[in-house]
């Protein structure tokens, strides 16, 4: 991305964060922008990602040995389709 595109993302990222703008909004600008939606559903990818640690950090706590099991396995089987795309 050149400069002025960057400066654009971080305006748009502040008006989020202010509340000024939706995420909705915020993705139809950056859309404007020319960046591709899939680059912009990363978020949403962390946000599970986020989940699926969270879970495994319950799991470990609770010293759950099946469901850390579980977790670990869906965790690799994630890794390993994002390595084959």
């Amino acid at each position: 991305l050149d400069e002025a595109t960057k400066e654009k993302l971080i305006e748009i990222r502040e008006k989020v964060k202010a509340g000024n703008l939706t995420q909705e909004e915020a993705r139809e600008e950056m859309e404007a922008l020319g960046i591709k939606a899939p680059m912009l559903k990363m978020g949403e990818r962390n946000k599970l990602n986020d989940s699926l640690h969270s879970k495994l950090q319950q799991a470990v706590e609770a010293n759950d040995e099946a469901q850390i099991k579980d977790l670990l396995n869906e965790l690799l089987i994630k890794l390993q389709n994002k390595t084959n795309q």
